[in-house]
């Protein structure tokens, strides 16, 4: 990671110094998720909001979703639930303007509603995610994971019979 760091902060420099503005973003945003990983929080914020800023100025709504979604992790982390929320709230709608299902953001909010003791708002995104899953052909991991987290929502609500199957399937 320590070799990646300086790798990224080279070419972060290089981009910058031959005007190569559009790959600036990419780079904070990558520099700024291994920065995290380091447990670097407070440099990787000021990364991931300096990607934000120079995907919001191109309009790059794919890269804005997701750096928003790493900054929502940031927040979560820190226990600032309602600013991760947020944020992720807004990377899916990024995410979608970009064409994209937003998957992951998704599912970070329902993780989240259910952690906040709400499995019924939780259970709708999930539903939402097997839906979309299922349409798309989805199979292995991807589609067994949004049956187990909405299996697991029907759980928390006090079981069902649509529970078995789902954890069958």
């Amino acid at each position: 990671p320590q070799r990646a760091l300086v790798l990224f902060t080279r070419a972060r420099d290089e981009a910058v110094r031959t005007g190569r503005g559009e790959l600036i973003g990419q780079i904070l945003a990558s520099r700024g998720r291994l920065l995290s990983t380091l447990g670097e929080r407070d440099e990787a914020r000021s990364e991931m909001a300096r990607a934000r800023q120079a995907f919001e100025r191109v309009g790059d709504h794919a890269s804005l979703s997701r750096v928003l979604n790493d900054i929502a992790i940031e927040h979560l982390q820190q226990g600032e639930l309602a600013k991760g929320e947020e944020l992720l709230t807004l990377a899916v709608a990024e995410g979608r303007a970009a064409g994209n299902f937003p998957g992951v953001m998704l599912a970070n909010l329902g993780v989240l509603a259910s952690d906040r003791g709400r499995p019924d708002v939780a259970e709708k995104l999930f539903r939402e995610i097997l839906a979309e899953r299922r349409s798309s052909g989805a199979s292995g991991r991807r589609l067994g994971e949004a049956l187990f987290f909405l299996s697991e929502m029907i759980r928390e609500q006090g079981g069902g019979p649509e529970r078995a199957p789902l954890l069958d399937e």
